[in-house]
């Protein structure tokens, strides 16, 4: 069963793992964390105002990230 749940502090290491893998490996794009400071401090960044930052967890393992915005 996957499971949707708004980002979590322990899910950030699981995050940045999955997006540096997808930009370097799968899109080639020459990409670290010291680039995306944003990844760092996900609850300031996306967690905001309207926004939020969702994983969606198998078995607590692999996760994929999703910013939602809710307009009003």
């Amino acid at each position: 069963m996957i499971v949707y749940t708004p980002f979590e502090e322990k899910h950030k290491a699981q995050v940045i793992d999955l997006i540096i893998d997808i930009q370097q490996n799968e899109f080639q794009v020459p990409i670290t964390i010291k680039d995306q400071p944003d990844l760092q401090i996900i609850p300031d960044f996306y967690q905001v105002k309207n926004g939020n930052f969702w994983v969606a967890l198998h078995e607590e393992k692999g996760c994929v990230g999703i910013q939602v915005f809710f307009v009003r």
